[in-house]
């Protein structure tokens, strides 16, 4: 199956605002004021969680964008993980945060499509708040990079009904998208896979279940740093998107 030029020009307007939500409030509001296709430019921010990301608005579409690790703060929401009414509880816990704010920018535009996405515990956070603006009668898409896990169970199956489309950006090798684990509580995954190995190509599916997996969680725990020197970095995963070519990006079976 081919990857389409639209569904590429949405991994790759996604990819480059998650790299920009990493910038500080005051570098991105600057970049937003000099962007003319971005319009009603809003900063997220919460200091009990750390939380930072922004909402905008781009050629018609709602942006809601979430950063992800980037302080010992952040991290300690990361190991929060007991499941709070199906939902991984740090996760829960920042989304909570920001939600009446997130909310209320949304309800103002509700003609428009909303895609939520963010990169590592972003885009945990970000299932989350996308999940629950489905369910107040939004078009919602999905799109996360070196994503965790958010859900469990039945509400994993629930919160990815909800949403127009939805996919996880996913390296090959990093280890951050294998937690938490499977078997703890029911932990799923949402969204269509797009996995992108090592040589550069593109995949649906695991090559192999198990052994990629492993050695990508090794590789990971080799170096000191797992967001500035792995797969899982943000700048890993932007040169990657940016690297495929729509007319060339074929998703290739997982033999």
């Amino acid at each position: 199956m081919n990857l389409s030029r639209g569904e590429w020009i949405l991994a790759s307007r996604a990819v480059n605002l998650c790299s920009q939500s990493y910038l500080r409030e005051s570098e991105m509001t600057t970049l937003a004021f000099n962007e003319p296709r971005i319009s009603q430019f809003l900063w997220l921010d919460d200091p009990e969680t750390d939380l930072q990301g922004f909402v905008c608005i781009i050629k018609g579409v709602v942006w809601v964008t979430i950063r992800g690790s980037n302080s010992k703060q952040d991290w300690k929401g990361n190991f929060n993980w007991l499941p709070k009414y199906g939902t991984h509880r740090g996760y829960r816990k920042s989304s909570d945060a920001v939600w009446d704010t997130v909310r209320s920018y949304c309800r103002k535009h509700m003609d428009l499509p909303v895609v939520v996405t963010g990169h590592s515990a972003g885009g945990g956070i970000g299932q989350a708040l996308g999940c629950w603006l489905a369910d107040e009668g939004h078009r919602v898409d999905l799109v996360t990079f070196g994503s965790p896990r958010a859900f469990t169970g039945r509400l994993a199956g629930k919160a990815e009904r909800g949403f127009r489309r939805a996919f996880r950006w996913v390296n090959d090798r990093d280890a951050v998208t294998r937690v938490p684990p499977a078997w703890l509580c029911s932990f799923r995954h949402i969204g269509d896979l797009r996995l992108i190995r090592d040589d550069g190509s593109l995949s649906d599916r695991y090559r192999n279940l198990y052994g990629g997996r492993i050695k990508g969680t090794a590789k990971a725990l080799t170096f000191q740093g797992i967001e500035a020197k792995t797969d899982h970095s943000i700048r890993q995963y932007r040169k990657a998107v940016m690297a495929l070519e729509p007319d060339e990006a074929v998703i290739a079976g997982g033999a």
